[in-house]
């Protein structure tokens, strides 16, 4: 059995030298680990203790590598990388997914139908972070570090891949106070004319001054108005699956 001798005698305590390293502080090194920046003094003040020589020059502005403190760093770094590579072939050879994926989404579809599924693909893979960009910017993918987002319409950007994800029909829906008050159409008509004089037309605007934007898949129209336009997968919190090309 292979056995290995070092003055350090918890390796973890390299990681409050490289995060104090990379903030400038202590306390920077503290935030980062989730402890006490009097924990992390301590910790750094054992290391010093073990090795015998001071990693750092303290001051009240700044704290500054020693070149031992710098010879350390860079050795922490490989060990540590070396442990994260040998993790990863671990989970590779168990066919886990691991790592962090930042997803975009629009707030209403994330909100109508991605949440489940996140959560259920989260349960099946607990080696997986979401970091989720929820809301109805367009971010750029390129410049915002965004490694899937998910969205409606057609690509502006020619450079982006992208994959049909579901078929964004629009469905008319009413309230049942909107159908009680002026009784339920038989029939879709290209354009939807009341009783009480309210039109709706996908593209345009209701007489009572409901935003209607069905072009791009999103909700149009509103409560007040008691109608709106949505796609189905609005109406019942379930993707349609686009047809094969093939």
């Amino acid at each position: 059995m292979f056995h290995f001798q070092t003055r350090i005698e918890n390796v973890s305590d390299l990681q409050v030298l490289l995060h104090t390293a990379s903030g400038g502080s202590l306390t920077a090194a503290a935030r980062a680990l989730g402890i006490t920046p009097a924990a992390a003094s301590a910790t750094l003040k054992r290391l010093e203790t073990q090795l015998g020589t001071r990693l750092f020059e303290r001051s009240t502005r700044a704290m500054r590598l020693t070149p031992p403190g710098q010879i350390l760093l860079e050795y922490a770094q490989r060990a540590f990388e070396l442990l994260a590579e040998g993790e990863s072939q671990l989970d590779a050879e168990r066919g886990a997914l691991v790592g962090t994926v930042r997803v975009s989404a629009p707030s209403d579809l994330a909100r109508t139908v991605l949440m489940p599924m996140f959560d259920e693909f989260l349960h099946l893979h607990p080696g997986v972070k979401l970091a989720l960009n929820v809301g109805d910017r367009v971010l750029d993918v390129l410049r915002d570090e965004v490694d899937l987002a998910i969205r409606y319409g057609d690509l502006s950007d020619s450079r982006l891949v992208a994959r049909p994800l579901s078929l964004a029909h629009p469905v008319l829906s009413a309230s049942p106070a909107y159908l009680s008050r002026h009784g339920t159409p038989r029939m879709p008509p290209d354009r939807w004319t009341t009783t009480a004089s309210h039109s709706f037309e996908a593209g345009a605007r209701s007489a009572c001054g409901a935003s209607v934007r069905a072009a791009n898949g999103s909700r149009s129209g509103s409560a007040a108005t008691g109608y709106w336009m949505t796609p189905r997968w609005h109406a019942n919190g379930q993707f349609q699956e686009p047809e094969s090309s093939s």
